[in-house]
């Protein structure tokens, strides 16, 4: 199985490594918004948001990115459904299928694979669906901590890591350098 996870990975950046070598690898921005679905975009047909320009900066954004218009969820839950997004496996495959239940250490997440082929990789905002709930009982922390899921570990998989108050002003400016540099 971790071969086959490995080859299929292998196969899907092989676009990237040859852009990668060619000194044109591309910028990926990855924004998930909590409880926001289609309906409430304009760049998805939404009249309302169209004629009283709510989301203007997606619409543009989305004019201009790749949009994707046929989507599923893998989970009535959302953080186990975003962990998939970050796993490509299913909730049930990874052991994760309770709301703060991140996925083990050994579970590849996209993010690794790009940080691996030179991406700076940051993760700003909520991120429980990856690190777990924000307080757990102690003995809890203490097993999430030693299998990897939580605390160092995990901090260790991203350049810049900031799971509490989406990063602001000032901080913004210490993350743009750091992707700059």
């Amino acid at each position: 199985m971790t071969l086959t996870r490995n080859l299929l990975a292998a196969l899907l950046l092989m676009p990237l490594a040859g852009l990668q070598a060619a000194g044109t690898q591309p910028n990926i921005l990855f924004i998930l918004s909590d409880d926001h679905s289609v309906p409430h975009v304009g760049a998805y047909g939404d009249a309302n948001c169209k004629q009283n320009n709510i989301t203007p900066h997606l619409d543009r954004f989305a004019a201009e990115s790749m949009r994707f218009n046929r989507a599923y969820t893998a989970s009535p839950q959302c953080a186990p459904s975003r962990m998939s997004l970050f796993a490509g496996r299913s909730p049930v495959g990874m052991s994760s299928t309770r709301f703060g239940q991140p996925p083990h250490a050994e579970i590849p997440l996209v993010t690794d694979v790009l940080r691996a082929n030179g991406y700076w990789v940051g993760l700003d905002g909520r991120n429980h669906h990856l690190d777990g709930k924000n307080s757990e009982l102690p003995h809890v922390n203490a097993a999430m901590i030693e299998q990897g899921m939580r605390g160092e570990p995990f901090e260790k998989r991203f350049d810049h890591a900031n799971g509490g108050n989406p990063t602001k002003g000032a901080e913004l400016e210490k993350v743009a350098a750091k992707i700059a540099a």
